[in-house]
């Protein structure tokens, strides 16, 4: 059962990251530097702990 868990944590983890770095190429697109779209992004995506547990919540 711990597999389990662990394996859904790193595909959840993988998940966010995926998430996070298409957001920040986004506003890269858009004419931002790497560091202001990153900062973006991670301001719009919101705080990595809470996304994760409202997906866990969503399983």
């Amino acid at each position: 059962m711990r597999f389990r868990w662990n394996r859904a944590e790193t595909d959840l983890e993988r998940e966010l990251a995926h998430h996070l770095h298409e957001l920040t190429a986004e506003y890269q697109r858009q004419g931002r530097s790497y560091e202001e779209a990153l900062r973006m992004a991670k301001r719009e995506f919101g705080g990595r702990e809470q996304v994760k547990e409202q997906c866990r919540d969503e399983r």
